[in-house]
């Protein structure tokens, strides 16, 4: 009988090898990591970022990866920690709800660290990130609902199982290894949704790129871990409340590889208050009315909202990114939710951003996905205005989810980088599988102010 590492690893082999075959495949990878280096750039110089860019750089007697925005470079494991962090700091990076969580920013951290080190190609590069996307979204699958609802968060648990598989698979590790490296990152995979809206939320995405490579790199080099050590008695599902639903897991996704489901942000705020923002879009776009007058607003969102983004009254930026209010709130005004400052300390204590936020009520509802939001609001004439929103689907047209990533990549690099290394950066992410060496797109990164 096989173990579920293996057949979720069957699966996630068989998978890529038909995504790799397929003409789009290349091009969603690089999409991928275009909205990667988007927002790893635009996290330089967070606190967080800053923190951890220190603690990194301090280990640099090993200069073997680079760390984005830092001139010198240091060993894999501390720059896939510090990317880790610094990709998640501004959580304005992809998600799948199939993880569910940020595949992004626990793969390509590792990878590109582990590729810079050893001299890898994009496309070996691709195929690796491509074995650890497929597998941690069907591990994920297979620990849903029960593993999210009890407060583990996936980027940081089922992420450090991308991260490892990933590592592995560009380490040339065999099944047996591979199968290790699974239980290795189950030893070490940590995440608490309790501490959302703090610096430890980059944290998780960070020790997951960290332990999963680390998991890698001991697998690879003979140290073991049990086979079963996902599903084994007081293994990783008994002890992180998981479901078990190994059909599911097993089962084909709809369009075939996990990454046809990635979802890119467009708001720069958590993903379970993007449909609450799309309704507040949604009611602005059909009616006139000044929103001063609005006496009341009422959201109806999914129950899973209360443990992610219930935020009441925030007053820093990583609070506002997890309020259903404040984001109702800037929606119903019109304010640029793309545009980082939209959440600031300043726009929290806005009087009409605060009079606004204070007159939201949020009914919870159970059984409901998270990316299901109704909305309806009143002015002081007694006008309703409803509408609803799901923000389930990935945008169906390749070409204008690129148009738009460009777009979102401008926006955070302007001013970072000289125009001309920006549009390089920015062409080379999109390429990556057409790249023979992927130092030189490190060396950018590393410019980066």
């Amino acid at each position: 009988m096989k173990t579920i590492a293996d057949q979720i690893l069957d699966r996630a082999l068989d998978q890529t090898a038909q995504a790799l075959a397929c003409l789009d495949t290349s091009a969603r990878v690089g999409q991928c990591l275009l909205d990667w280096v988007a927002c790893a750039v635009a996290g330089v110089g967070v606190r967080a970022s800053a923190a951890v860019t220190a603690l990194a750089a301090s280990q640099a007697a090993h200069p073997q990866a680079s760390i984005v925005g830092c001139g010198q470079r240091t060993s894999v494991a501390s720059a896939a920690l510090a990317n880790g962090v610094i990709s998640h700091a501004l959580d304005f990076d992809d998600a799948n709800l199939l993880m569910p969580g940020h595949p992004g920013v626990v793969l390509f951290p590792p990878v590109l660290a582990l590729a810079e080190s050893i001299g890898s190609s994009g496309r070996d590069l691709g195929a690796a990130w491509l074995v650890g996307y497929e597998a941690a979204c069907r591990i994920g699958v297979w620990m849903a609902p029960d593993h999210y609802a009890r407060g583990f968060h996936a980027t940081g648990t089922i992420g450090t199982f991308a991260s490892a598989v990933a590592c592995a698979q560009l380490l040339g590790a065999d099944r047996a290894q591979m199968r290790h490296a699974i239980g290795l990152a189950a030893a070490q995979a940590s995440g608490l949704i309790g501490l959302f809206g703090t610096d430890a939320k980059p944290l998780h995405a960070g020790n997951a790129a960290l332990h999963g490579y680390h998991a890698a790199w001991l697998a690879r080099q003979g140290f073991t871990a049990r086979d079963d050590a996902l599903e084994c008695a007081q293994g990783f599902a008994d002890t992180h409340a998981g479901a078990r639903k190994l059909a599911a897991a097993l089962a084909d996704f709809d369009q075939g590889h996990a990454v046809h489901r990635n979802l890119f942000k467009f708001h720069a705020a958590c993903y379970g208050t993007h449909a609450t923002l799309e309704c507040a879009r949604g009611i602005r776009a059909q009616s006139q009315f000044d929103p001063a007058t609005i006496t009341s607003i009422h959201i109806e969102v999914g129950e899973e909202c209360t443990r992610t983004c219930d935020i009441v009254a925030p007053r820093t930026e990583a609070e506002a990114k997890f309020s259903l209010r404040f984001n109702a709130a800037v929606g119903l005004l019109g304010l640029p939710t793309g545009d980082l400052a939209t959440y600031s300390e300043a726009v929290c204590a806005r009087a009409d951003v605060v009079t606004l936020r204070d007159r939201v009520s949020v009914r919870f509802v159970p059984g409901r996905a998270l990316t299901l939001a109704e909305m309806r609001v009143v002015d002081s004439e007694g006008r309703c205005f409803e509408t609803r929103a799901d923000t389930s689907l990935p945008i169906g047209n390749l070409a204008q989810q690129e148009s738009l990533l460009r777009q979102k990549f401008d926006s955070l690099v302007r001013g970072r980088l000289a125009p001309e290394a920006a549009s390089e950066l920015r062409e080379r992410s999109l390429k990556i599988f057409e790249q023979p060496d992927v130092r030189l797109l490190m060396t950018f990164l590393r410019t980066v102010h």
